[in-house]
């Protein structure tokens, strides 16, 4: 992330504390390490607000909090954590801010808490991090001696070698180092196929008439649709009243259907309640036009007393629907039966697979 100066000249001194104090709200268990300083041909470059940060090994990973891949990430982060902390080996994580609510301090902490995160975190607020290290792919694994990078590992797939490799590492300096053998997570991991997203221009083709300005809103009035029995994957069906803007689709209408197929067996949805709610709003869920069976869904998967299947939200975030799905159950429709109570926020989807 960047700071910028004030008119006035500044010692370095004075520069470095104003700097923390401007960029203290993005970091959560630390005050302010690292900034990050644009150049003139749209890369920039890390300037330490901590002159002792160079001083260690850093293992710094970048994330995207909305993917599952960035879930999986988090799940080795907490044990490598655990194993190599002694070893003054820090953790640094980096958060993208995919949506705009990222940058809102009790939403992140929500965020670590839920993913039980012991170590640094810094929200990259406008991803000046991830230039200075060259983030092209997330997740991003870089381990830092401190004077440069030993490695990094774009995508998953670092998580087949990247500990194997930080011991090896660790090793060079001392050979005799006793360490515990590579972690296996088994089969809590993730691997995201497919996305989905609903904002302006986002790659999502709404079927016909659109979204249109009114208003000084994109808004939309989708006719009801008869239910396709083999969707494309990437294909929407969608009807009733909506709203759109750069990040999301919101409806305030409780008849409002969308159907779609998931190309996964593991489907999951970002959303959000924009208001306070006493009770969690429900998105219904059903497979095939019918309730979805108890052993298919997650943990924000619920049925009412009347046998509705539906996923549970308040906040923004990412909401675990349905898991472990087979093929023939992929033909889903969400309906949105309080939507005239609270309206609902839909950012986009998630579909992933067990990573092997």
């Amino acid at each position: 992330m960047a700071w910028k100066p004030k008119d006035k000249q500044l010692t370095e001194e004075e520069a470095i504390n104003l700097a923390k104090v401007e960029l203290s709200k993005y970091w959560h268990g630390t005050s302010p390490l690292l900034s990050a300083v644009p150049d003139e041909f749209g890369s920039a470059s890390i300037f330490p607000l901590d002159k002792t940060f160079f001083d260690h090994t850093w293992i710094i990973f970048f994330i995207n909090p909305t993917d599952f891949s960035g879930e999986t990430t988090l799940h080795y982060a907490r044990e490598i954590y655990r194993r190599y902390q002694s070893k003054k080996v820090n953790l640094l994580l980096v958060i993208r801010p995919q949506y705009p609510f990222y940058l809102e301090r009790p939403i992140v902490e929500n965020f670590l808490r839920k993913m039980q995160i012991p170590f640094y975190a810094v929200v990259d607020v406008d991803n000046l991090l991830a230039k200075s290290f060259k983030i092209s792919e997330y997740p991003t694994v870089i381990y830092h001696d401190g004077k440069q990078i030993v490695y990094r590992g774009d995508g998953i797939t670092w998580i087949e070698n990247g500990e194997l490799i930080l011991q090896k590492y660790l090793r060079q300096t001392d050979p005799g180092l006793p360490l515990l053998n590579p972690f296996s997570p088994g089969s809590v991991c993730h691997k995201d196929v497919y996305t989905m997203e609903f904002g302006y221009g986002k790659g999502v083709t709404f079927p016909s008439p659109g979204f249109h300005e009114e208003g000084g809103f994109l808004k939309a009035d989708f006719p009801a649709f008869t239910r396709q029995d083999m969707m494309a994957v990437g294909a929407l069906q969608i009807s009733g009243k909506w709203i759109q803007d750069e990040h999301k689709i919101i409806t305030h209408d409780p008849n409002a259907v969308m159907a779609f197929r998931t190309p996964t067996s593991y489907f999951s949805v970002v959303a959000q309640c924009p208001i306070i709610v006493t009770d969690p709003m429900k998105i219904s869920i059903e497979s095939n036009n019918k309730p979805v069976p108890d052993l298919f869904g997650g943990e924000d998967f619920r049925y009412d007393d009347n046998g509705l299947s539906y996923i549970s939200i308040f906040g923004p975030r990412l909401y675990y629907g349905l898991i472990k799905l087979p093929g023939k159950e992929r033909q889903l429709t969400l309906r949105f039966p309080s939507a005239d109570t609270a309206p609902v926020c839909l950012y986009g989807f998630r579909f992933s697979e067990i990573f092997s």
